[in-house]
């Protein structure tokens, strides 16, 4: 019998379970390009996902509801992806990888299209648009995913 391929299985289905995806405004992604921004990315996404009663600023959230609305999307692709990490055709990296990709660019996609709370006329006159979550757009583009491994939280 040979015990080097079942081991091998057994080293593949191990690294699978080692992993999370991680899906938002990550370190690397936090900061402003404009060097006077008060706010980094990540304040500015968790204001928005909240909101700021104290401010006038009501909850727009976008990456909660568009993780937990997809969760079942999301599970099927990660086992999807593990059935190819399994037969050998992709790392474990790149099974997670591939789903945190998918959840990113949905977030996204919540920021630029999703039903929130208008804005007020205040500020729909200062910043020229009425499009809720979006400015200049960083933090659009701050939303990315990384993987990482469960003992790294």
């Amino acid at each position: 019998m040979n015990f080097s391929k079942l081991d091998g299985l057994l080293n593949r289905i191990k690294a699978l379970g080692q992993k999370e995806i991680c899906v938002g405004v990550i370190a690397k992604t936090a900061s402003r390009k404009d060097q006077k921004a008060r706010f980094s990315n990540a304040q500015i996404a968790a204001v928005h996902e909240f909101g700021a009663p104290n401010k006038g600023i009501p909850a727009r959230p976008f990456l909660r509801s568009t993780l937990i609305r997809n969760k079942q999307v999301y599970t099927e692709a990660l086992a999807t992806q593990m059935r190819k990490s399994v037969k050998q055709r992709q790392s474990a990296e790149q099974a997670y990888q591939a789903v945190g990709l998918k959840a990113a660019s949905d977030v996204q996609h919540e920021i630029r299209h999703g039903a929130h709370t208008p804005l007020k006329t205040t500020t729909i006159q200062r910043k020229k648009s009425s499009q809720p979550l979006i400015d200049i757009g960083q933090l659009h583009q701050s939303i990315t995913s990384i993987v990482r491994d469960i003992n790294e939280s």
